[in-house]
């Protein structure tokens, strides 16, 4: 089998959940008998790349500017992105056994071998309103073009997979539904006491506090945490703690004026290290969002043993079972009701427990496996 991956999400984000899939997934499914993995990497590109034995490529093998005017290079970057994806449709229909994944949203018109499309969310459907700029009415035109020409399509849930059905009439036995899951080896719990002592090291944040991560954009529902906070502050010792991208000018501003502004500190994206000791020394993680097509963070925090407080939504039912404590996620009294439970040791404890014998049913080998089934069924080597 050989697979080959456009790797164009590389060029539009540092980290997530997308990246995340692919640079975990792909380096198990290269180690498997008989397998290669090809990734085409844009020559501008952000983050980690997939490590050996994924073979990596260069994708800019045409020049993306002319050097001469931006205005020019802006016009002619459509035609140099379908003249890039034709030459690698046809590089790719003279391999054998060879199946096309993109990480992003494209296609390869003049491939004749199978493709396999990924659905993490549709969250542009499921918001639309948060969708109506140039990219939103891209996005809303591209998504269902890109399911509809693979021939198969891999959901990230079951929630996901309805979500696929309901909006773009994608036939029930062309998706395969194949979670995500969380590496144990970099998410985990250790002595607490030596985790705090190094979390103040390294970033000077001190317990105790509740944690945040991701991106805040409508969806992600942050404000409702700062809500939440503005009565958790008053009543007990708890900081927020937030990870993830630099404070906007229009974060700030608000920020200067709210109630709970001066217990609220940010760290900017924290490597891994820095991101497992912020949930293992975390009295509580919370993750409020309105609709995820999967929601890795959960799993990270649970195999940290960090109690967690989520958005009561069925794709966190989904996830995490009877592991968290569901709250409503646009009522702050409810998620600061949900977080003062996590007060109480014994409930706590009883979360904790959960949280981690929930996050052991999730593997990145059981996502690859998972995975290269897809692919050979999409090859015709098995059962569909």
């Amino acid at each position: 089998m050989h697979v080959i991956v456009d790797g164009i999400v590389y060029a539009r984000q540092r980290f997530g959940g997308i990246n995340t899939y692919f640079n975990e997934m792909l380096p198990r499914l290269a180690r498997q008998p008989d397998t290669r993995v090809d990734v085409l990497i844009p020559s501008q590109h952000e983050g980690g790349l997939p490590g050996p034995p994924v073979r990596r490529l260069a994708r800019d093998f045409i020049p993306t500017r002319t050097g001469l005017n931006s205005r020019l290079d802006r016009r002619l970057e459509p035609l140099v992105e379908t003249l890039k994806l034709g030459a690698i449709g046809l590089w790719a229909s003279r391999k054998r056994d060879a199946v096309f994944q993109s990480s992003y949203l494209t296609s390869l018109s003049l491939m004749t071998q199978p493709q396999v499309a990924i659905a993490h969310d549709l969250n542009h459907e499921r918001f639309p309103h948060l969708y109506t700029d140039e990219h939103g009415v891209w996005l809303r035109r591209r998504y269902p073009e890109y399911l509809r020409r693979a021939t198969r399509v891999i959901a990230v849930s079951e929630t996901t997979k309805r979500d696929v059905e309901h909006y773009y009439r994608v036939p029930d036995d062309r998706i395969d539904v194949v979670h995500l899951a969380v590496d144990r080896e970099r998410f985990h719990p250790i002595d607490a006491e030596i985790d705090r002592e190094a979390l103040a090291r390294t970033t000077g944040v001190a317990s105790p506090y509740i944690l945040y991560v991701g991106g805040r954009w409508h969806y992600k529902n942050f404000a409702s945490v700062l809500e939440a906070m503005d009565r958790i502050h008053r009543r007990t010792p708890l900081k927020l703690v937030v990870a993830g991208p630099p404070w906007s000018a229009t974060e700030s501003a608000k920020l200067t004026h709210h109630p709970a502004a001066e217990v609220v500190r940010l760290v900017p994206y924290p490597d891994d290290r820095v991101l497992r000791l912020l949930y293992g020394c975390a009295t509580a993680f919370v993750f409020p969002s309105l609709h995820e097509g999967f929601g890795i963070p959960l799993l990270e925090a649970m195999a940290c043993g960090t109690p967690v407080v989520a958005a009561d939504t069925l794709v966190f039912h989904e996830v995490a079972g009877d592991a968290v404590i569901f709250v409503r996620p646009q009522d702050p009294d409810d998620i600061a009701g949900g977080v003062e439970r996590l007060l109480d040791e014994r409930v706590s404890r009883d979360y904790r427990e959960r949280g981690i014998q929930q996050s052991r049913r999730y593997s990145w080998d059981a996502t690859a496996r998972g995975t290269r089934r897809v692919y050979e069924r999409a090859l015709g080597m098995t059962g569909g």
